[in-house]
């Protein structure tokens, strides 16, 4: 029956009752005095219930608009949003949204958040991580100010139109009764992601655009940049070919260990000159790499902010690749504007000079070829090896062309330390083949900046042991038959043995019973093992804990060998054999 009439019905008998009670106003009969004091409060009463109903109804038809008005919003919102019970699994209450972000999932109500957020194959590990923070989550004797920030606020998922990216937010409800829920809050951040992308990677182009404007501009000539870029392509497209390797590999580690070198290489490279937007490229790549190497991360779906690393890491790769031919456009354009022709820069890009008699030498064989041809047949392999040797002997390069660039690098870095250091370089012009040109120059740009870093002490401290406060670098260069040596050496502040078995103790490369039976110099020899490094703290110089071992992998790569000589507290002798290079058959 309609409130309305329940009132009237009501009135109707109040109105019976007073007219009862009225006609009997004389009568002396206690009932109907009594009856009349009932109805006088039955009368107040009513009254009352009345104004508390039509009150009760004007609220709940407030309270019917305003949920209405929440379910309108909630149903158009671009928010998903849901409550989570204790075991994990999505309450009916949720945001028509939701659907929009989970399109493959049929069933929202009922779903287990984890394979909701994680709906793909291969993520059970985030699966995983998530079931172990929703139990801290739901447990109310840890503190939501402490276990709330620890849940997956960013979250990537791959698609047919691209790449997703989710942000998300929890939150604690604990009801009245103790009954614990989760609400989250699933934002679809994919746009702005990309525009922030777009805009990084155009900062990027310019800022590189600039910085190697400024290389060119602040030499003497723009060979080095030339060379920083030839060298630093070379490195790129090494890198590439081998992370494409990476997704059918069984043995995954020495592949993170060697794009791990090369991208340590080309940062360092990149400081040295300057380029510190591709040297900032450079270090992203090394982050993700440190976490591959670490088991920290896998490579199907390690992911680092929020996004598969894997993507970053390759697209970081592909955006130095085209910084680098952006870089090679820019550089033509300044040759054609200080009237270089085409033809010069490729042959100072791949690094060969040819002298004028080199070159009359060659023309001769050459013409006296042609010759041959018509009059002596039987000559013409002898003439085309000694022609194809010569082609070989132009094709090598000198190591001293680079000698500037270290004495260079040892002033830039050491006032960088506010230290002291000279560089003397004594010993034979060595030829390297291209491909050993480029590695033993970044390997010792890498064992000069660890000297200045780790070897070379402060002036007042150099002063106080009696030494010149200028510290001393030493290149010394020499042939062995078919082989090369290089030493480089520094009167600094040497290794100290016993720290270095320390530390190698500590991070698990030696057992204590093989300490015991090793001398200073095995000890001391620790430090070229792969991942060592012997300090905690970053240094921008020579690395993030990255040791000699990238050196020591490079002479392996050409057939050398590394050997190191350290004395404490009078310094540190390093040496790279290596073969010469050798023209193939």
């Amino acid at each position: 029956m309609p409130i309305d009439d329940l009132f009237d019905e009501e009135d109707a008998m109040i109105s019976i009752a007073t007219d009862i009670v009225a006609s009997n106003n004389q009568s002396e009969n206690p009932l109907f005095q009594h009856f009349s004091k009932l109805l006088q409060s039955y009368v107040k009463m009513n009254k009352q219930q009345k104004r508390i109903i039509r009150l009760s109804d004007k609220q709940h038809h407030k309270l019917s608009m305003v949920n209405r008005e929440m379910k309108n919003i909630l149903d158009n919102i671009p928010v998903g949003i849901a409550v989570i019970s204790s075991d994990g699994v999505v309450n009916p209450s949720y945001s028509r949204y939701m659907h929009q972000l989970f399109q493959d999932t049929k069933k929202i109500a009922g779903a287990e958040i984890d394979r909701l957020l994680y709906w793909e194959n291969g993520r059970e590990s985030e699966r995983n991580t998530l079931k172990k923070w929703l139990a801290l989550a739901f447990n109310p004797a840890f503190d939501w100010d402490l276990v709330g920030g620890l849940g997956p606020d960013m979250i990537h998922h791959e698609s047919q139109s691209g790449p997703l990216y989710f942000r998300n937010s929890f939150h604690r409800i604990v009801h009245d009764n103790g009954d614990i829920h989760l609400m989250i809050y699933i934002t679809d951040i994919t746009e702005r992601v990309r525009q922030k992308k777009a805009l990084q990677e155009q900062e990027t182009a310019h800022n590189v655009e600039l910085e190697i404007f400024s290389c060119v501009v602040n030499q003497e000539t723009s060979t080095d940049i030339i060379d920083y870029i030839n060298d630093t392509e070379r490195m790129i497209e090494e890198s590439l070919g081998v992370f494409n390797t990476l997704a059918q590999a069984e043995e995954k580690l020495p592949l993170y260990h060697h794009l791990f070198r090369l991208m340590h290489t080309i940062k360092g490279l990149s400081r040295t000159y300057g380029m510190n937007e591709f040297g900032r490229l450079a270090k992203t790549a090394e982050d993700i790499l440190s976490k591959y190497r670490n088991g920290e991360i896998t490579f199907e779906s390690g992911t680092v902010d929020g996004v598969l690393a894997s993507e970053t890491l390759f697209g970081t790769l592909k955006n130095m690749e085209k910084l680098l031919n952006n870089g090679v456009r820019i550089l033509h354009k300044l040759f054609n504007q200080s009237k270089e022709n085409a033809a010069a820069i490729r042959s100072r890009r791949r690094g060969m000079k040819i002298s004028e008699e080199q070159f009359q030498a060659l023309q001769i064989h050459v013409n006296d070829l042609k010759n041959l041809i018509h009059s002596d047949p039987g000559h013409l392999e002898e003439r085309i090896e000694i022609i194809s040797e010569q082609m070989f002997q132009l094709s090598l390069q000198p190591l001293d062309v680079v000698f500037s660039r270290f004495h260079h690098i040892v002033k830039d870095v050491a006032e960088a330390l506010d230290k002291k250091a000279a560089l003397e370089i004594d010993g034979p012009s060595l030829r390297l083949g291209p491909d050993a040109h480029y590695l033993v120059i970044n390997s010792i740009i890498h064992l000069i900046r660890n000297a200045l870093d780790h070897g070379i002490e402060i002036p007042e401290l150099r002063s106080e042991l009696g030494k010149d406060p200028m510290g001393t670098i030493r290149i010394v260069t020499s042939k062995d038959g078919n082989r090369f040596r290089i030493v480089i050496s520094d009167d600094g502040a040497g290794i100290d043995p016993q720290m270095i078995a320390e530390k190698a103790l500590t991070k698990g490369f030696v057992t204590e019973e093989k300490l015991a039976r090793m001398s200073d110099r095995e000890k001391t020899e620790l430090i070229l093992l792969p991942g060592f490094s012997s300090r905690d703290d970053v240094s921008d110089i020579s690395g993030q804990g990255v040791g000699m071992d990238v050196v020591a992998e490079t002479m392996k790569s050409l057939d050398g060998t590394l050997t190191l000589l350290s004395i404490l507290d009078q310094g540190t002798t390093l040496t790279l054999d290596f073969p010469a290079c050798r023209r193939k058959p």
